[in-house]
């Protein structure tokens, strides 16, 4: 009858300690979903630190490129812009049109809006940078020569196969 009873204890015992054993893991889950959160939102303000500092580079390049072009302009009397590539002159066009708006004190004179006529021109349709990086990716190019390719920086096109890999 004692090996009975003693068998008995054994057997709660273990089971006492096994039902432990899972509440504990239990209690624990909550605790790595946080960590692993943690974790990501540190990774995500990494990755957005880096592409603010690319955007400023960028800011900074753009500034010097327009000081220069001033400073060329009031020794030559000539407001050409500087020889520049398609985009970055795309970019110059926009703040000298900004630039004028803010230093034109005179009302601009109201002219009769005349929409465009016929359906001469056909809508092309560009995919996005990031449409294009993820296609080229995909192809096996490497990193580096998408960013040749497509003119970009390297970190800006690491940046979004590693967004598109985490939101897939």
């Amino acid at each position: 009858m004692v090996y009975f009873l003693l068998l008995i204890s054994f057997l709660l015992h273990v089971f006492t300690f096994i039902t432990i054993k899972v509440l504990k893991d239990r209690i624990m889950e909550p605790d790595d979903v946080i960590e692993k959160q943690a974790q990501q939102q540190k990774e995500m303000e990494e990755l957005l630190a880096v592409y603010l500092l690319e955007i400023r580079e960028e800011n900074e390049k753009i500034v010097s490129m327009f000081e220069k072009q001033k400073s060329s302009s009031k020794k030559n009397n000539v407001s050409s812009p500087p020889k520049i590539n398609n985009e970055q002159e795309k970019k110059y066009e926009k703040a000298v049109q900004i630039n004028e708006t803010v230093t034109s004190n005179e009302p601009e004179p109201i002219t009769d809006y005349q929409p465009p006529i016929g359906d001469d021109f056909q809508d092309t349709v560009e995919q996005s940078l990031s449409a294009q990086v993820l296609s080229l990716y995909n192809q096996g190019e490497s990193i580096e020569s998408i960013a040749r390719k497509l003119d970009s920086g390297k970190t800006e096109i690491e940046l979004m196969i590693k967004f598109h890999k985490k939101n897939s």
